[in-house]
This record gives C-alpha cells, sequence and structure tokens, in this order.
C-alpha cells in the first residue's frame, strides 16, 4: 500500500509536461490527446477486471497442463509455448518499479514526445491502481488463449489418431496395390501435422483413403484379368512354342533397351522434381527468416522449422546426388536419352 500511495503522489508530478512558448499550441493538442487516453483506459478498466486474476490463473494453469500432455505425446508445440509465454506475460503484467523508472527517465529528458508518452505511462499506472490489476496485465487475454490451447489439443489428438488409423489401413494391405498417389497425400497430411495446421489434416486423411479404395479395386480388377488370361496361355504355348520363343527373345531385347531408356528419363524427372522441392524448401526457409526477424513468430517456432529445413534441405540434396549417378549409369544403355 505504501508503494501505491508514492506512485499515486509522484507519478501525477512526473507526467506534467511543459512545452517552450513555440510549441504551446502543439503541447495543448498532445494533452488533449493524452486526457482522452486516459478516459479510454478508464473506461476499458472494467471489461478487463471482468475476468478475475483466479479465473486468469485457473486458465494458464489449464493451458500449461494441456501443452505438457501434447508434449508428453509427442505432438508439436512450438505454437503452443509461444502462446504461453504471452499469457505469462499478461499474467502477471509489467514491473511496476521498472515502469516508474523509465517514466522518470522520460521526463528527465525534456523531450516534448518523450514527456508526453511519461504522461500516457503516468495515466496507465494510476488506471491500474484504481482498478487493481497489474499494469499491463490482460486477463481476457489468458483466458481466451487458454481456450485456444484447449481446442489445438483437441484437434492434435484428433487429427493424430487419423494420421495413425489410416497409416495401419496402409499397412494392412498384403496384396499388390499402387500406394504412390497414397503415399504422397500422407506425406501431406503428415507435413500439415508437423506445421501445426491441424484444420488441414481431417480432408487429407479423408483424400488418402479414398485414393487407397481406388487402388485397392484396381488391383482387384488386374488380379481377375490375369486369371482369366492364365487359363488360356497354357494351351496356346503348347500350339506356338517357336514363334513364342522368337518373340520372348525379341521382347527381352527391345524391353532391355526401353529399361533403361525410361529409367534414364525417370532418373532425369526425379532430379527435376527433386530440385523444385529444393528450390521450394529453401524459399520457404527465406519467408520463415522474414517472419521471424518481423518479429511475426515465436522464437522457439524459428529454431524448430529452420532445423526442419536443413534436415530436408540435407536429405534432398543427397537424393540429388543419387539420382545423377543413377541417370549417368543408365544413360550408357540408353539410345535416345544419352542425347537428351
Amino acid at each position: 500500500m505504501k508503494s501505491i500511495e508514492l506512485i499515486k503522489e509522484v507519478a501525477p508530478e512526473q507526467a506534467q509536461v511543459h512545452f517552450c512558448s513555440p510549441c504551446r499550441h502543439r503541447g495543448e493538442k498532445m494533452k488533449s490527446k493524452t486526457a482522452t487516453l486516459s478516459v479510454l483506459l478508464l473506461l476499458l478498466i472494467p471489461f478487463a477486471a471482468a475476468v478475475t486474476l483466479q479465473d486468469a490463473d485457473e486458465a494458464f494453469t489449464s493451458a500449461a497442463l494441456d501443452v505438457r500432455q501434447m508434449k508428453s505425446a509427442g505432438l508439436p508445440v512450438d505454437s503452443l509455448e509461444d502462446a504461453l509465454d504471452a499469457m505469462s506475460d499478461k499474467l502477471h503484467g509489467e514491473n511496476i518499479s521498472l515502469l516508474m523508472d523509465k517514466i522518470a527517465i522520460l521526463n528527465a529528458s525534456n523531450e516534448s514526445d518523450k514527456m508526453v508518452l511519461a504522461s500516457q505511462l503516468s495515466s496507465l499506472v494510476q488506471a491500474s491502481l484504481s482498478s487493481g490489476l497489474p499494469v499491463g496485465a490482460n486477463y481476457s487475454f489468458v483466458v481466451e488463449k487458454a481456450v485456444w490451447i484447449r481446442g489445438m489439443k483437441e484437434k492434435a489428438f484428433a487429427s493424430a489418431e487419423l494420421l495413425s488409423d489410416l497409416q495401419k489401413s496402409i499397412a494392412s494391405i498384403n496384396v499388390t496395390v499402387n500406394l504412390s498417389r497414397v503415399i504422397e497425400t500422407l506425406g501431406s497430411a503428415e507435413m500439415a501435422f508437423s506445421d501445426e495446421r491441424y484444420n488441414d489434416v481431417p480432408p487429407l486423411v479423408e483424400q488418402a483413403k479414398s485414393q487407397l479404395e481406388d487402388a485397392q479395386v484396381e488391383s482387384a480388377r488386374e488380379r481377375a484379368f490375369l486369371r482369366l488370361a492364365r487359363r488360356n496361355v497354357v494351351d496356346y504355348t503348347k500350339d506356338h512354342w517357336r514363334g513364342l520363343l522368337i518373340a520372348l527373345a525379341s521382347v527381352v531385347i527391345v524391353g532391355f533397351w526401353i529399361f533403361f531408356e525410361s529409367r534414364t528419363l525417370y532418373a532425369l524427372r526425379k532430379i527435376r522434381l527433386l530440385s523444385i522441392e529444393l528450390s521450394a524448401v529453401e524459399q520457404t526457409e527465406r519467408s520463415t527468416q522474414e517472419q521471424y526477424y518481423s518479429c511475426k513468430m515465436g522464437a522457439t517456432t524459428y529454431k524448430s522449422r529452420m532445423s526442419a529445413f536443413k534436415q530436408k534441405q540435407r536429405k534432398l540434396r543427397t537424393d540429388l546426388q543419387v539420382w545423377h549417378g543413377l541417370a549417368k549409369s543408365y544413360r550408357r544403355f540408353a539410345v535416345f536419352s544419352r542425347f537428351g
């Protein structure tokens, strides 16, 4: 209480601004703005106080428990930890002693702009003292962020369960099925999950399930056709075995050539796709750096994403070296591709 009375006595004195005669008109306008700001602060205080310290403290504790549970489950929590840091600042408010020192320093500068800022800070201190809230505290913000964290937690566990079920469905397939599109979509869903874009996970999982069903139907159709064709192969082979041997030899020769042509083309296509992906990763890395240095991203999120980018770049460069070597080997047996 003694420190509060001292602040009440000192703050008004520190908040007074003395302008030289040439700046008197501008000083009066700044004083008017300061008075308006003070009134607005006093009007907003009851709304901030509608949420009590106990409510905010319970919300913060609940949010911290949610984040710990997610970390224990191995779920990504970078943005949630940034939110917890912001909640902690809004729960405890500013250090009033440091704030009063800042007001004194601003007033001692004898610069009109800084003295007006000191007056505004003094008004904020007085308004907070009147309401009983810490300076800069915002309990409503703490409760809102706690609700957001709880929602993110529910979405994270639901997304993790969806991904787990999809992975089990893929692993349970015991027949030959072309799963290339399914695996690609699953990779996109896993990337969205690791980036905490939980709203994107369910549509991607549903898309992968639909692709998996289509692949299984196509595989069943192919197996049925093979069973039908197999019944006629034996009889036909007995009647035309000489011609079949000649055809088989021709097929082997042509197939050998086509194989190396196709593998060369595939290797070149793979190199192009990997180069595009590497360029995209580097562009995303630069965008992340811009967001971090413009203070639009927390340090924890930034470090985590930069580490993931570096790991991805190393993998892509290694894959590029491997495919360059394979393309060089295939070209030795190709005819057209070696001139491409």
